[in-house]
């Protein structure tokens, strides 16, 4: 579904709801629209540095649609629990798209060593040096994601992409904070060490 059909077929007021005796939803139309209008771009920013241009929009549009047929279990309101929620939903919808993903940072590390051979091809000036350096290390970066374990590169792409904080992480994801910690750290020692391979190599 488009995700602007989806906004448009929530335009008659709808009551938020839960089970009986459990927490009120916080999401009726009004506000999701407002969320979709608010949290969408950060939702396709996120989206497309893990799928790509294409895989972007679908997986924007699958998390909406996930976040109305849920609506009655978001009952955060916390500053950042309706983000943290809907980013959380998108990082299921990804994981979905696996092969997607791997073939877009395929791609996006395949793109660094090409910008890298054509720039060994100019002038050895030490700016053209300093990017080729640059390039060979976003290339490097690029596989080692590919390669790392999903609980590991969740946690560590929320960090880096969009600057969350260990607790909307944990939020996000659902684990413990000191879970995010360690799955962060344990990425941060893999990439190193596949970027050290490199330089021994």
């Amino acid at each position: 579904m488009e995700t602007s059909s989806l906004i448009a077929s929530t335009t008659t007021p709808v009551s938020a709801r839960s089970a009986p005796g459990g927490p009120r939803s916080l999401l009726d139309a009004t506000t999701f629209r407002q969320a979709f209008v608010q949290h969408g771009p950060i939702i396709h920013r996120y989206a497309y540095s893990r799928l790509g241009p294409e895989g972007a929009e679908e997986a924007l549009s699958e998390t909406f649609a996930g976040a109305w047929r849920n609506r009655e279990k978001f009952v955060d309101s916390t500053s950042n629990g309706l983000e943290a929620w809907l980013i959380g939903i998108a990082t299921r919808v990804i994981a979905g798209h696996r092969r997607s993903e791997r073939r877009w940072l395929q791609m996006s590390a395949d793109a660094a060593m090409f910008d890298h051979v054509e720039g060994r091809a100019a002038d050895e000036t030490s700016e053209t040096v300093d990017r080729i350096d640059a390039h060979v290390a976003r290339e490097r970066i690029a596989r080692a994601l590919s390669k790392l374990p999903r609980r590991e590169r969740d946690p560590l792409l929320l960090h880096v992409l969009q600057g969350m904080k260990y607790d909307d992480i944990a939020r996000a994801l659902d684990v413990p904070v000191g879970t995010v910690r360690s799955r962060i750290s344990r990425g941060r020692a893999r990439i190193a060490a596949k970027i050290g391979e490199g330089d021994r190599s």
